[in-house]
């Protein structure tokens, strides 16, 4: 549709798409089944309050989308603003430094790249992620930049990790150790470099750096492609129990450090994670014993 659209009464729309060159205005009811509304056109402006079932601008050539100061435009379902590589879309207020609020309700997807956001506040709902080939150039709220997540995969690779299952009838006492074949390969999903953390707790035994009546011995090391031995794990830099733990590298004698280490992650690369477990000197409980290991990220500094 070239020009703009101007609505001071009553727009229905019950499905379908409205391709817009020019401006959106509405001072009036906009009624938006499950359309979306597609700007593409070049510089564009959205001013009055609407909301959106979809909004749509994707642009190849660096361009800019005005929302009006102090208004606040809503999406229901899906929200898409693309840049594109040294041609960024530049998001900013009709007023220099002074907001103007973009919601994306709870639940509504988002497909968010090469922006440059400026006088933004989003916290009427999700949180926008932008990712690193956006620019924060400041004055905005509920935008996220960088994103920090992991995967915990089995030992190829290949599929998600789920139980480490040493099996019953199992001796008071004694250490049983991971194997190449089942230990953890943490990744580094995320589009920053991460440092991860590790902390653990049980059903009903205690964790603590040495073993007891239902006490156990629960350590960590990430240690490439070869298993460590038993003695590779220290009571001293490796235990693992309720307190969160970030890895770190000091010359072999880091957190969790041994042939590698969970410390200055690269993004897409993952660290094999070998877990030590010394089971108690004795137990009063003949019940299956969990023990949950979580596996945090936080961004490299």
């Amino acid at each position: 549709m070239p020009g703009n659209v101007t609505n001071a009464g009553t727009l229905q729309v019950s499905s379908g798409a409205i391709t817009l060159t020019g401006d959106w205005s509405n001072s009036g009811t906009f009624t938006q089944g499950t359309s979306t509304v597609t700007l593409n056109g070049t510089s564009q402006s959205i001013s009055g309050t609407t909301t959106f079932y979809g909004l749509s601008k994707t642009v190849t050539t660096a361009a800019t989308l005005t929302f009006e100061a102090t208004k606040t435009q809503t999406v229901s379902n899906s929200l898409t603003l693309n840049g594109a590589s040294l041609n960024l879309l530049s998001i900013v207020s009709s007023i220099a430094d002074t907001q103007a609020a973009l919601t994306l309700q709870g639940g509504g997807s988002q497909s968010l790249s090469y922006l440059d956001v400026k006088d933004n506040n989003a916290s009427g709902g999700d949180t926008l992620a932008a990712g690193v080939t956006s620019t924060n150039s400041g004055n905005n709220d509920n935008w996220t930049f960088k994103i920090i997540s992991v995967t915990l995969l089995n030992a190829g690779g290949t599929e998600d990790y789920t139980t480490w299952a040493i099996g019953t009838d199992r001796a008071v006492d004694t250490v049983y150790l991971m194997t190449t074949a089942n230990c953890v390969l943490v990744k580094n999903d995320g589009n920053v470099a991460e440092d991860f953390s590790i902390e653990g707790t049980g059903s009903s035994w205690t964790l603590a750096t040495t073993n007891a009546e239902n006490q156990c011995v629960l350590m960590g090391l990430f240690n490439g492609d070869t298993a460590p031995v038993e003695g590779a794990f220290s009571a001293t830099y490796d235990i693992i129990d309720g307190s969160t733990r970030w890895a770190t590298t000091s010359a072999g004698n880091g957190i969790y450090e041994g042939a590698n280490d969970g410390d200055n992650v690269a993004v897409n690369a993952g660290e094999k994670l070998y877990i030590y477990l010394e089971t108690p000197l004795t137990v009063t409980s003949g019940l299956q014993e969990t023990i949950t290991v979580t596996i945090g990220a936080r961004e490299h500094e």
